[in-house]
């Protein structure tokens, strides 16, 4: 059964316990005191997911031939962590370790999920979208969701108000590259991957997605994202910006093909720099910026087989899948007070103790008092 709706104060703790082991405690409390300090103006949430990006691939994690201003202009106000980790080093797993709090094998989340997939999030899990809900926040995924493609999977059913984006791995088609050696109009390769489609809402969009559509996403994504902000500049939202990129096959819009020296996968990543950039100022505008955290992570590291196609891990170990660059920005006024007040060193820009993106978000009652006890 679903979790009840929680009073102000037991929802701001199981809130509270959500971010604190992907922000630390201090930054946990920062957020939890802002909800209650101002209970008729809720912080915003904006948690900004790339597919398969390295933990190199930012400016200020060391990325050579291209540039990413945007992000680093995020980590220049705001805190890089340098020893985060994702629930599971693939992609449906990690989505569902975020989305729910729960250890992915627990509620039968494993690998990546395929189209027509039996499996995906239940709807006895309850997940950051449901919890944010209780307190009147907005709720959008604005790209790929990889919790199941059935109708009782897709995100209207799992708290999100708006949805636009494909189901699961944009090489989930057709055109996959296990399929490369088949004639282009063999039937063999539908029956491994249907046609891509692209959801909105709980309605297909684009019935058969083609290399053309997909150099578009992360415009499309970006423009979805800014058109929410803007309209729900009045109340709390919680925005989830999933970019299918960059997960091969790599696509790029036009406005920044050919741009870097590291080729197409440098393409790739500075669109995704500029929809940052776009996102912040679409907060900037609508007077937002102080009343907004803003977390830009990746689902897990690169996939490293594909070459110059790929991210760059740069860590000299084995945990570059599940070991992912991780940048927060969050009101600076609000991150000093929150310093002075409680004594977090919530100025500190480096964090290099071990974070996690497993957020804790099941609300029910016994288990919130419990951890709420514990700390």
């Amino acid at each position: 059964m679903r979790a009840r709706v929680l009073s102000l104060s037991r929802l701001l703790t199981a809130m509270r316990l959500v971010l604190a082991s992907v922000l630390g405690w201090g930054m946990a409390a920062a957020f939890q005191s802002a909800c209650a300090a101002s209970p008729g103006a809720l912080p915003n949430l904006v948690i900004i997911f790339t597919d398969d990006q390295g933990y190199a691939d930012v400016g200020v994690f060391g990325a050579r031939g291209f540039k990413t201003p945007n992000l680093d202009r995020l980590a220049a106000g705001g805190r890089i962590f340098r020893n985060f980790h994702v629930a599971q080093p693939v992609c449906s797993a990690s989505r569902a370790g975020l989305l729910t709090g729960c250890y992915p094998n627990r509620i039968g989340i494993h690998g990546a999920l395929g189209p027509r997939s039996k499996v995906g999030i239940s709807s006895n899990e309850t997940t950051l979208a449901e919890l944010v809900k209780q307190r009147g926040y907005a709720t959008a995924i604005f790209g790929k969701w990889h919790l199941g493609d059935a109708p009782q999977f897709l995100p209207l059913r799992h708290g999100f108000d708006e949805y636009f984006g494909l189901p699961y791995s944009n090489d989930m088609w057709p055109l996959h590259p296990d399929l490369v050696k088949l004639p282009p109009n063999d039937e063999r390769r539908k029956r491994g991957y249907p046609d891509l489609v692209m959801f909105d809402g709980d309605k297909i969009a684009i019935p058969q997605v083609t290399h053309e559509d997909q150099n578009q996403l992360t415009t499309w994504y970006t423009q979805h994202a800014v058109k929410f902000i803007e309209k729900n500049k009045e109340r709390p939202f919680f925005l989830y910006l999933a970019h299918n990129m960059p997960h091969v096959p790599l696509h790029v819009s036009d406005k920044f093909r050919g741009h870097t020296e590291r080729g197409l996968y440098g393409d790739v990543i500075e669109e995704i720099d500029w929809s940052v950039g776009q996102v912040m100022d679409a907060l900037r505008r609508s007077g937002l910026e102080e009343k907004t955290w803003v977390i830009f992570t990746s689902d897990n590291g690169p996939w490293l087989c594909y070459g110059d196609h790929a991210g760059s891990a740069n860590l000299g170990d084995l945990h570059f899948r599940q070991r992912s660059l991780a940048l927060l920005w969050r009101p600076r006024r609000l991150g000093l007070s929150i310093a002075r007040r409680q004594g977090h060193l919530l100025g500190r820009r480096h964090a290099r103790a071990l974070r996690h993106a497993l957020a804790w978000t099941h609300p029910s009652r016994h288990r919130v008092q419990r951890h709420a006890d514990d700390y």
